[in-house]
């Protein structure tokens, strides 16, 4: 079979995925409200919302699964060890309100305070604690099939696109939120910052059809 540009193409399924189109769900614990700040912390759907828009940067998470090397006869023998998952990171545009920045200072202020070695909103199955589901979608530039339901994620697409992947990590909590650089000399620049969680697991899938009408 021959390999040239024409069969190449037809293998580069709808153009080839593309990094710059995803949409990350930042949720936040219901129980940030409950702490002390300076303002009102806003941990609302709107904050979410907001964080849909203003997330500049993901990863599409990894995994390493460990190795066991045994040893037999001059030979190293590969046995499969377990599974590890790695920190996954998010990039803000850091908004005049610092609505998100305030949101998430509040809730790793929640996992442990400043001045004291205290968790004011705890882990565990009794309460809604500090660990929450966040998800990142990789979206299609193919326009959404006409038989799901606009601007749902939950029916497989958003926005008019298709999800081509949703990855959710479970039981996530920020583990650092990195600095503000300020300067005199920065014109032009709107700031950012980068958060990092670390999860006990994530699972991936592919949105189910929503086939209720046209199927």
């Amino acid at each position: 079979m021959a390999r040239g540009i024409s069969e190449f193409k037809t293998k580069l399924i709808n153009g080839g995925a593309r990094p710059n189109l995803f949409l990350v769900r930042l949720n936040f614990p219901t129980t940030l409200s409950s702490i002390a700040d300076i303002g009102n912390v806003d941990a609302s759907p709107l904050i979410t919302e907001r964080a849909e828009f203003l997330v500049k940067t993901a990863q599409l998470p990894a995994s390493t699964i460990g190795t066991i090397d045994v040893p037999f006869r001059g030979r190293m023998l590969k046995v499969a060890g377990d599974r590890t998952f790695e920190p996954w990171s998010v990039t803000v545009v850091n908004d005049g309100e610092f609505g998100i920045r305030k949101a998430f200072e509040t809730w790793s202020r929640g996992i442990n305070a400043l001045t004291e070695n205290v968790s004011q909103l705890g882990y565990g199955d009794d309460n809604p604690g500090y660990c929450v589901d966040l998800s990142v979608f990789q979206l299609s530039r193919d326009q959404q099939t006409p038989n799901k339901t606009p601007q749902s994620i939950t029916a497989g697409g958003v926005d008019g696109m298709d999800v081509v992947r949703a990855y959710t990590f479970y039981d996530a909590w920020p583990s650092s939120i990195s600095a503000i650089d300020l300067s005199y000399e920065s014109n032009d620049q709107i700031e950012e910052f980068t958060v990092e969680f670390q999860y006990n697991y994530y699972e991936v899938s592919k949105p189910a059809l929503d086939t209720s009408a046209g199927a």
